[in-house]
Formats: structure tokens, C-alpha cells, sequence
């Protein structure tokens, strides 16, 4: 029978979708700035401290791209183990230093960060490798021209590097802000939602709605919802761009 707009207002009306909205976007709002400061960190930390003749620079490439082409689900399990309470690596470091040990993954008030981490390691090589591309296409006469006139190597980056990879920049805000939005995998293998939904995304309640709780037509109006979101996000991002480049230019 033909419901019309009645799953979307259902939508609106259900407390776990709406937890599952507001957790993506707590997720990206984890994710994209200190995944942006990340990848442009180790791109300046290729570029300027590694250089080119340098025979072990693109074994440090590869070292920082490599989680990003190795297989999600196997790396996901991996970390759940890491993050393991009992026997987890990284509490057996932190009690080893004297700490206490974490729940991470168990905890719901951890467990959407512990996401956001291995999400943060899984992707920065991959924008690192963007970023990179925009700092080696950068003319070094600017730089030359600069320290001729007394800049220093801060007001060379805030005034030279920063604004010339202005367009690099929105391109990867985009792209992480898609992504994080669409964050299924690593929810999927390490917690499938839990503890108490704490991490229970959009993504993965529209997975459970159409093909475990067999409600199709209501997924599909969650799935409508988020590209809906999607495509708002990212056209006020560029809004904002073209108002800056107009503020820029006057």
C-alpha cells in the first residue's frame, strides 16, 4: 500500500533515528578538524623535514597510506582487539604506565571516540597524500621572496601556505565530512551500535532497518534523510567558500 510521506514523519518521530543522526554528526564533527590537522601535520612533515633525495621517504608514504588500502573488516578487528578491556594492548599499556584500565569500545561514553580514532588512523594517509600534492605545487620562490623580506617560517605557513591550499582544503573538508557521514564498517565489526546505541550511526540503522528488521520502505525514507543531510552540509560548505573568496577579494 502506497503510505506516502507517513515514514518520514515516523522518522522524525523515532528516538533511535534521531540518535543515530545526532551521533554521525557528533562523529564528524570529531572527525573532519582533527583529521584535517592530522594529514596537513604529516604532509608538512614530509615536505619540509623529509627530503626528496631521501631514500626512505616513500617507504614513509607507503608506512602512512597503508591502512587506508588495507581490507576495513580485517583492520576493524584488529582494533577491537587493541581496545579490548581485559586483554587489549592498549590497556595493558596504560596499566603498565600506572593508569587505569578503560572500557574504549564498552563504555558508552567512550565508544564513538574509540571509533573516531581508528578512524583518524585509518584515513589520515590518504588526505596526508592530498595535502602533499598541494605543498609540492607550491612555487618555493614565494618562500624565497618572503625570508628575502624577513617573514618567518610561522608567518611564511599562515600567509603563503595555508592560503594557497585554501582550495585543497574545502576539497578534503568535503570529502571527510562524505565520508564520516556515511561511516558504516568499523561500527558494523566493533560494536554494532552499542553499548546502548552510544554508537549507533545513520548508516548502520538504515542497514538494520531494511535487512534485518525487513522494513524496506522505512529505510529507504532514512536513507533519503541522509542524503538529504549530505547534500545540505556540503552545499553550505561551498557557500561559505565562495562567500569567503568574495570577502577575500574585496
Amino acid at each position: 500500500t502506497f503510505v506516502g510521506l507517513q515514514n518520514y514523519l515516523v522518522v522524525f518521530n523515532d528516538s533511535v533515528a534521531i540518535g543515530a543522526f545526532k551521533n554521525t554528526l557528533i562523529f564528524v564533527a570529531m572527525i573532519v578538524p582533527l583529521g584535517m590537522i592530522l594529514s596537513l601535520g604529516l604532509a608538512l612533515l614530509l615536505s619540509r623535514f623529509i627530503k626528496p633525495k631521501f631514500k626512505l621517504r616513500e617507504a614513509y608514504k607507503l608506512f602512512y597510506f597503508l591502512p587506508v588500502i588495507t581490507n576495513a573488516v580485517a583492520v576493524s578487528l584488529v582494533w577491537q582487539g587493541i581496545y579490548q578491556p581485559r586483554f587489549g594492548l592498549l590497556n595493558g599499556v596504560l596499566a603498565s604506565l600506572g593508569f587505569s584500565r578503560q572500557g574504549f569500545l564498552y563504555d558508552p561514553s567512550q565508544a564513538l571516540a574509540s571509533i573516531a580514532v581508528f578512524s583518524l588512523w585509518q584515513m589520515c594517509g590518504y588526505y596526508m597524500i592530498i595535502y602533499l600534492a598541494g605543498l609540492e605545487n607550491i612555487p618555493p620562490v614565494f618562500y624565497e621572496a618572503a625570508r628575502i623580506d624577513g617573514a618567518s617560517k610561522l608567518q611564511c605557513f599562515r600567509y603563503i601556505t595555508l592560503p594557497l591550499l585554501a582550495p585543497i582544503t574545502l576539497f578534503v573538508v568535503i570529502l571527510w565530512t562524505i565520508g564520516s557521514l556515511q561511516v558504516f564498517t568499523p561500527v558494523y565489526v566493533m560494536t554494532q551500535g552499542g553499548p546502548i546505541n552510544s554508537t549507533n550511526v545513520a548508516v548502520l540503522y538504515i542497514y538494520k532497518s531494511a535487512f534485518e528488521y525487513l522494513k524496506l520502505g522505512y529505510g529507504s525514507s532514512l536513507a533519503v534523510v541522509l542524503f538529504l543531510l549530505i547534500f545540505s552540509i556540503t552545499g553550505l560548505q561551498l557557500k561559505i567558500s565562495r562567500w569567503g573568496k568574495t570577502v577575500g577579494t574585496k
